[in-house]
């Protein structure tokens, strides 16, 4: 490795990893041992991996694009071999040294993930509300609503048009309290098939492309052999709650970023 460049780590394995299974993605990996572990790397410019440059980078669409798509790809393709912890994108260092120095520093730590990450899967899962179906049904449901329904009905036209203004205030609660409440259904249903949630941060509309709102955004981790029931379960919820406005979207296995964050040090 020459000056000019910085070593971009990828994940870390237990066992050797099977380079092959990610070559097609990125020729360039490699392997570096340290304290029984395994780190999968390759080497980078370091002018375009240096901190200052890495904030214009991570401005750039197409840059980010490029470097996130063949950081999970490689992982992904890793992982279908041996169990892997993966680091975040453009997680790198100044030498081999520095990487094997990290590896011994953080074995008995490392170690820990991988017992408890040991024959699980992280999934996420994403819900989406339909406020317009959701309101619909909610109308069924509240008898409040039902009430103001059948006092508007009764009322002259000024007291109904009072009384609309209050249903509106009454109805926009009952969707923020409605989606709370199925929200909680939804992961009381999914806890006993999982090991352990990491709720994420909900997208907007301009993120998702979608015209409904995201009202839950979780990560999963899923012990292997109770993965097609937790699937099962979702495919349920989905078909249980559609004419309600919900809609339900589960990956699958994913790296698990979310359940093997390393202790500051």
């Amino acid at each position: 490795m020459s000056a000019a460049t910085y070593i971009y780590l990828y994940c870390v394995t237990q066992e050797p990893p099977q380079l092959e299974r990610a070559g097609a993605v990125d020729a360039a990996l490699y392997c570096l041992a340290g304290a029984g572990l395994y780190a999968t790397v390759s080497d980078v410019p370091a002018h375009e991996f240096s901190a200052e440059q890495l904030e214009n980078n991570f401005n750039d669409l197409a840059w980010l694009k490029h470097h996130v798509a063949r950081h999970e790809t490689a992982i992904e393709a890793l992982m279908k071999a041996t169990p892997v912890i993966p680091f975040k994108l453009a997680t790198v260092f100044f030498n081999e040294a520095n990487v094997q120095s990290f590896l011994e520093q953080y074995a008995g730590e490392l170690t820990q993930k991988f017992t408890e990450l040991r024959h699980k899967e992280e999934w996420g899962l994403k819900v989406y509300c339909a406020a317009e179906a959701l309101q619909a049904s909610l109308l069924l449901e509240c008898d409040a609503l039902r009430d103001l329904d059948q006092q508007i009905k009764a009322a002259s036209p000024g007291k109904a048009y009072l009384l609309g203004k209050k249903k509106v205030e009454v109805l926009a609660v009952e969707l923020e309290h409605g989606i709370g409440r199925y929200r909680a259904i939804f992961l009381e249903r999914l806890e006993p098939l999982v090991c352990a949630t990491k709720h994420l941060e909900l997208q907007p509309r301009k993120a998702t492309g979608r015209t409904d709102d995201m009202i839950l955004n979780a990560a999963f981790l899923v012990e292997t052999a109770k993965v097609a029931r937790f699937a099962a379960l979702v495919d349920e919820l989905a078909a249980e709650f559609a004419a309600k406005g919900f809609a339900f979207s589960s990956t699958g296995p994913l790296p698990p970023y979310n359940f093997c964050h390393l202790t500051e040090r």
